[in-house]
């Protein structure tokens, strides 16, 4: 079931996210590792109506999906 907005902005099903990041710190330097959407969840940053196609004039929608799961390490260190 969605949710249509005034303005024809549609709200589809809610989702969970999960990001997480755990690491090691001290007063000069921290390493970490991370993700993002760890269970790498489909979801849409944005949907909207975008008009009618000029080819078809059919309803378009434009579908920003959001980024899928990213897992990395990081590492900062003070100069000064």
């Amino acid at each position: 079931m969605e949710h249509r907005h005034p303005m024809h902005v549609r709200f589809p099903f809610t989702y969970d996210l999960v990001d997480v990041r755990m690491g090691w710190r001290n007063e000069r330097a921290e390493i970490y590792v991370f993700a993002e959407n760890l269970f790498d969840e489909d979801y849409e940053l944005n949907n909207f109506n975008a008009g009618a196609s000029v080819l078809t004039g059919e309803p378009a929608n434009l579908v920003v999906p959001g980024p899928p799961r990213i897992v990395g390490i990081g590492a900062t260190i003070k100069l000064h």
